[in-house]
């Protein structure tokens, strides 16, 4: 993917890339204990792993980013569109509500204010603020996309 020519000049590339890289962190502890299927004898892969265990997999991902927030809330949102299918099973009711309150919480706190030398950085909507106001006149700039 760093190689990928549309990501070359994304503007969160280094919370993507640390998204693509780290998003199947979760798996270490399933992978450490290996599920068998109890009638074939055969180890199951992520796919057939219990629904417990797959769902078990993401807030651990998700939380081994939590320093970066957009990559961790891009993780959580891979999570739920991955999972899509599985909504109407009963198995699945608590995931998806789970994953996209740690998705917005995430989200949240990649929004929050960021500071450079003595100034403040926030997004309000759609303008970036910045106080103390560096120039003699309040500059405004429409910003197209947050996420």
């Amino acid at each position: 993917m760093e190689h990928w020519s549309s990501l070359a000049k994304a503007e969160r590339r280094r919370d993507i890339l640390a998204a693509i890289e780290h998003h199947d962190r979760g798996w270490a502890e399933p992978d450490a204990a290996l599920s068998v299927d109890p009638v074939t004898a055969t180890i199951c892969d992520f796919v057939a792993v219990p629904a417990d265990v797959r769902q078990s997999v993401w807030p651990r991902s998700v939380a081994a980013l939590a320093p970066a927030p957009w990559a961790a809330a891009l993780v959580a949102h891979h999570a739920v569109t991955v999972y899509d299918r599985c909504r109407q099973d009963a198995a699945w009711h608590d995931f998806f509500p789970a994953m996209t309150a740690l998705r917005d919480e995430h989200l949240a706190r990649a929004a929050a204010p960021q500071s450079l030398g003595p100034w403040t950085i926030r997004l309000t909507g759609a303008q970036v603020q910045v106080t103390p106001n560096p120039f003699a006149t309040a500059c405004l700039m429409a910003v197209s996309s947050v996420h």
